[in-house]
């Protein structure tokens, strides 16, 4: 039985990456849904809007902890500088992205807001998610630079 709403822990994971690029070509690939799969770490395959808007859902097949999972994203707000998707891959995540100028190109942030699984297993695995965002976030802000820089 898991522990009620109000008591689970949530915890964020934040990342930044600087593209050497004009954060338009950023933001191109960010809400591009078939380019994800070539930058986030995570994702093997999706299937949604070329480019995502408010109220879009991309659905896919994602790789997470070593497990393969269907996971879907629902789009709750795209703005002229990033979006927020609330995604379903294994666990639930808020995820959001912002793009903004900075000196030599844009700066690129990535904010993950999920619970923290609970009792004994949930403390490892706990543990282990959130290692494993980290990591997984600072290489896809990599890629989403490079793949930006090359474009």
């Amino acid at each position: 039985m898991s522990a009620p709403r109000s008591q689970r822990k949530s915890f964020e994971i934040a990342t930044e990456h600087v593209a050497r690029c004009d954060p338009a070509v950023v933001m191109r690939h960010l809400l591009d849904s078939s380019q994800w799969p070539r930058w986030q770490a995570e994702i093997v395959a999706t299937v949604g809007p070329e480019r995502v808007e408010t109220g879009d859902v991309v659905r896919g097949h994602a790789d997470l902890l070593g497990f393969g999972v269907a996971g879907r994203a629902s789009i709750e707000e795209v703005e002229s500088n990033g979006f927020t998707e609330d995604v379903l891959v294994g666990v639930r995540m808020r995820v959001t992205y912002e793009v903004r100028p900075d000196e030599g190109g844009s700066l690129v942030r990535s904010r993950i807001v999920t619970e923290a699984p609970t009792g004994l297993s949930g403390r490892v695995l706990g543990w282990l998610l959130r290692r494993r965002l980290r990591s997984m976030q600072r290489t896809s802000l990599e890629r989403l630079a490079r793949l930006s820089e090359e474009h």
